[in-house]
């Protein structure tokens, strides 16, 4: 079961850290995948003339549109859990626990949070049936701290 309760200072800090982080690489794949976009329609120009426009169009339009769902959208929670400062607190049982396209995954019995990915040191400490101590904001399921009794999983 878990409950809300409020960002510590320390949390914030690594919240705030974490989406300056996250908002540099975003935009520098932005700033770097425009003009990769219009050098892909001038190469196509090459062959066929009339190519360059729809080639280029194209590209900005799926380099726009990946960066809406990949990165604008998690931008967005984390802005939101920064303004709010909420976290969820509470105990979570261990329901799976798979390796899916080089991607550690722990799936709990949560509406909240239903599966996290981690690093394989974390990954290799916990087992299914486990019962985990977590702290995890509430927007963008950014992982604080996770604990079994007094040995600490995984701690920012």
């Amino acid at each position: 079961m878990l409950s809300q309760t409020f960002f510590d200072r320390n949390n914030a800090d690594r919240l705030q850290s974490s989406y300056k982080k996250f908002r540099l690489i975003s935009y520098l794949l932005l700033i770097i995948g425009i003009p990769v976009e219009v050098l892909i329609g001038y190469v196509a120009s090459l062959k066929y003339a009339v190519m360059f426009w729809p080639m280029s169009l194209l590209g900005l339009a799926l380099l726009l549109f990946g960066f809406y769902a990949i990165f604008f959208k998690r931008l967005k929670s984390i802005r939101q859990d920064l303004a709010e400062q909420t976290k969820m607190v509470g105990i979570l049982q261990v329901i799976s626990k798979s390796e899916k396209d080089k991607q550690l995954l722990i799936g709990f019995d949560s509406d909240e949070l239903k599966q996290i990915v981690l690093a394989r040191s974390s990954f290799d400490k916990i087992n299914i049936g486990d019962t985990l101590s977590i702290e995890f904001s509430k927007y963008s399921k950014y992982i604080f701290k996770i604990s079994r009794g007094n040995e600490i999983i995984k701690d920012n």
